[in-house]
């Protein structure tokens, strides 16, 4: 996926949104506008596997504004449905 271009108007959007998000809402406004100015956006289709454990490295932090998160155990070719974000 590619991110989204975003500007100062996106920016002040995210700023907005993770300014009222533990743990970003606990930072001062300097830090976080830092945060965010490294921050971008993607989207993903429905049903992307974003991680399996044991086999992704996660090279970033994920924060969902829209939508939920399936998370489940898989073993041997079956998956255990664990719960929802």
């Amino acid at each position: 996926m590619q991110p989204f271009k975003f500007g100062d108007i996106m920016k002040d959007d995210i700023l907005q949104f993770w300014s009222n998000l533990p743990p970003f809402s606990k930072l001062p406004e300097k830090e976080l506008s830092q945060v965010v100015n490294k921050a971008s956006i993607k989207t993903y289709p429905k049903k992307t596997i974003l991680s399996v454990q044991g086999r992704t490295t996660l090279e970033c932090v994920y924060i969902v504004k829209k939508g939920s998160l399936e998370l489940f155990y898989e073993t041997e070719d079956e998956r255990t449905l664990s719960g929802f974000l």
